[in-house]
């Protein structure tokens, strides 16, 4: 636009009067007015605007500045927290610390308890040692005394044989000494009869030739002279027969031999009845429940060294894995699985043991079975319903059903030997507890056996129970503790041997009779209060 040309200007002039000369003034200096006063508008509004974009700025910067303060806040918040999450740390820490003394302080209790329990176990023991000690002595000289009775009834069954022998012989000799009696008695009964015909013959021939010759007086005394005759041959005859009849058997043509040979039998025979009577007796049928492992295994294996028990049933919760029982080869022993805490599983092994024993019923039930839950009443400790339930399923709940579910086999066993005493040959049930069990003796912590003592002293009182309502069929029930010792449940405390405890167990269950019914014993038969 600078590079053209500007038109020149044509200047007009225009005469105009005052008025119109101040109208146009005046309309120029309002326009003016108007101009300027857009103008200070404009300036004023641009200052406000200057003014507005700087408070906005302001705002802008005071905005930025709270969000400056509120991430400073936050940040201070944040430093804060983490200052306090230190300190929570910190105070964790030093709770981990007293927790860990404090647990450290507990094991050595309880490792304190422990060893008191070990010490008291181990005098108690030294104590059963030394009664064991006794004992020994007694049981050796018993079994020698067993051994001397056993070679007397060897002794006594030969020489009873040998008068068996002897009285058969006799007999023998007697029926042929009968034979021949009975014999020369039938020869002498036809002789009698052929004199007695012979003898009326010639009676009647005699009274005809007198009848004939007519001397009816000689007849008549001949006649009274053959009725006496007559009379003491039929007499003799009728004494003779009598003698044989009367005869006491063994004691015919044999004299004092005879006599003297009875008596020697009766003498033998009640000396042999004296000595079994003293001799323990085994019972027909054993079932030891748990026997796959521990403690149910070793009796399994020390009643099958008993010749005189017939059955031997031993259960397992799982058949395929009892390699230990499987192992043993005899054909006494029949396994049946069976899992206590399982009603349908004791129904089918009721239905397999009736069909083993039949009609002679089931002698003696050993409930071996023992679980562990650990369980403890101390102040913050787990509350667990379901853990006791589990522990009074297993050690109290499973062995009474059992027991109850098992009751006809033992009637029946009871039933078939009336005249007999109590007892494990008869029909018995033998519980396994644990001294543990006894509300006597419970004067310690329990640790955190508080659920396992528990379901050993209810066992203890269904025992009791069981005793009592089951007196009329005759049936022994009672509670054993076999102690302390290296079992699959009791793991490290090695004190005394399965195969030591169940010997003793079962030398004490052969002595079982009335007197201990619905009592608590250790595997010595010592008791032990409730």
């Amino acid at each position: 636009m600078e590079m053209m040309m500007e038109r020149p200007r044509t200047r007009y002039v225009v005469y105009e009067n005052e008025d119109e000369v101040r109208t146009r003034k005046a309309a120029v200096a309002e326009m003016e007015r108007k101009k300027r006063l857009q103008e200070a508008e404009a300036e004023a509004e641009k200052i406000k605007l200057q003014k507005a974009e700087e408070e906005k700025k302001k705002l802008q910067e005071a905005e930025a500045e709270k969000v400056k303060l509120q991430e400073a806040e936050a940040e201070k918040k944040k430093l804060q927290e983490a200052e306090a999450e230190k300190v929570k740390l910190q105070e964790a820490e030093a709770e981990k610390v007293k927790l860990q003394k404090a647990e450290e302080e507990n094991k050595k209790l309880q490792e304190a308890e422990a060893e008191k329990v070990k010490l008291q176990e181990a005098e108690a023991e030294k104590v059963d040692l030394q009664e064991a000690k006794t004992k020994k002595v007694k049981l050796q000289e018993a079994e020698a005394e067993e051994i001397k009775l056993q070679e007397e009834v060897k002794a006594l069954k030969k020489k009873l044989q040998e008068a068996m022998e002897e009285r058969k012989k006799l007999q023998e000799a007697e029926e042929e000494e009968e034979k021949r009696l009975q014999a020369k008695t039938e020869r002498e009964r036809k002789r009698n009869w052929l004199l007695r015909i012979g003898g009326i013959i010639a009676v009647a021939m005699l009274s005809a030739v007198r009848n004939n010759r007519h001397q009816p007086s000689s007849s008549h005394s001949r006649e009274q002279h053959e009725q006496p005759v007559k009379s003491s041959q039929k007499n003799q005859q009728r004494a003779k027969i009598e003698k044989c009849i009367n005869k006491p058997v063994g004691k015919v043509s044999v004299g004092n031999k005879s006599i003297q040979k009875e008596q020697s039998i009766m003498q033998l025979g009640n000396q042999l009845m004296v000595v079994y009577a003293k001799l323990p007796k085994s019972p027909n049928s054993v079932m030891v429940t748990r026997a796959d492992r521990g403690l149910g295994l070793a009796l399994v294996k020390e009643f099958l060294k008993k010749p005189d028990i017939q059955i031997i049933i031993a259960t397992a919760n799982n058949v395929a894995a009892a390699t230990a029982l499987k192992e043993i080869i005899d054909p006494r022993l029949k396994i049946v699985e069976l899992d206590q805490t399982s009603d349908e599983s004791i129904k089918r092994s009721y239905e397999q043991v009736e069909k083993i024993v039949g009609d002679r019923g089931l002698n003696l039930l050993v409930n071996n079975e023992d679980a562990f839950r650990s369980y403890s009443l101390k102040p913050g400790k787990e509350i667990s319903r379901k853990t006791l339930i589990e522990q009074f399923n297993c050690n109290t709940f499973g062995v009474v059903v059992l027991t109850q579910t098992y009751l006809p086999l033992l009637m029946r066993a009871s039933a078939l030997h009336p005249d007999e005493t109590w007892g494990i040959n008869r029909a018995a049930v033998c519980m396994v507890s644990s001294i543990l069990g006894s509300i006597s003796l419970n004067q310690s912590e329990s640790m955190d056996l508080a659920g396992y003592i528990a379901s050993k002293s209810a066992l203890s009182q269904f025992t009791k129970t069981f005793a009592n309502d089951w007196q009329r069929e005759h049936i022994l029930v009672t509670a054993f503790c076999g102690g302390w010792g290296m079992t699959a449940m009791e793991g490290e405390l090695v004190w005394v041997k399965p195969e030591v405890k169940a010997e003793r167990l079962v030398r004490s269950f052969y002595r079982l009779n009335q007197s201990h019914n619905g009592l608590f014993y250790n595997r010595n038969l010592k008791p032990i209060p409730y």
